[in-house]
């Protein structure tokens, strides 16, 4: 039933009002299971403000202002530094990265849907490499932009690392959900969506270097300031 605009109170155009003010996706604090042998923090503002991991562990990663950082802590634990990835990885002398291998994957869409920590997403049978699992995925606008930020630190670390060939299973699931048009993973081979709550807004500096962040260009300026 249309309600005649004269009928509206004050107060419900205020309120509508505020409604279509407000951002369709709001801060999210998000946990991935990583195929059970550990959770991982995310705190997703938006594709260009992320935090994926915690203080606590040796490394984690940050999107600041659309720049991606995997920070790392000194042996005692007493220095902080950051690596900007992508101008790492643009370097001439930068390791070799993987491309997926979307050939070696086929996947099948099944006939039921999958809710996982409130998200629903679509069922596929993936077949690859002589094995099968499955894949859940949702068009969910958060998930996806997590999906790709985790998996991309994960990848883009790896080749950091001069280890680019391990991370291709995880380069070749995001390509096989990009193609299929659900980019957010809620299953897969590695991660599961453990947990979501939205509507927190988070302190701005969760998406800022810190102050003792010494900012380094390459690993052996990161040795060099170990000492």
């Amino acid at each position: 039933m249309r309600v005649p605009l004269p009928l509206l109170s004050r107060a419900g155009i205020g309120l509508l009002s505020a409604l279509l003010a407000t951002p369709l996706l709001a801060d999210a604090l998000i946990t991935l299971d990583r195929n059970g042998s550990g959770e991982l923090p995310v705190e997703y503002r938006d594709a260009d403000n992320l935090r994926i991991g915690s203080e606590e562990s040796a490394t984690w990663y940050l999107t600041s202002a659309g720049a991606d950082f995997v920070i790392m802590k000194s042996p005692d634990g007493n220095k902080r530094f950051a690596m900007n990835m992508d101008e790492f990885l643009a370097r001439d002398d930068a390791p070799p990265g993987v491309e997926p291998d979307l050939e070696s994957v086929s996947a099948t869409k099944a006939d039921r849907e999958e809710t996982i920590n409130g998200v629903t997403g679509q069922v596929y049978r993936v077949r690859g490499n002589s094995r099968s699992w499955e894949l859940v995925l949702t068009a969910d606008d958060t998930i996806a932009s997590v999906t790709e930020a985790v998996y991309g630190a994960e990848i883009r670390m790896a080749q950091m690392s001069g280890q680019a060939v391990s991370a291709r299973p995880l380069a070749t699931e995001l390509a096989l959900a990009k193609s299929l048009g659900v980019a957010g993973i809620l299953r897969g081979q590695l991660y599961t969506l453990a947990g979501l709550r939205q509507g927190e807004k988070l302190p701005d500096d969760r998406f800022r270097l810190a102050d003792d962040t010494l900012v380094v260009r390459d690993w052996k300026e990161m040795q060099d300031a170990y000492h």
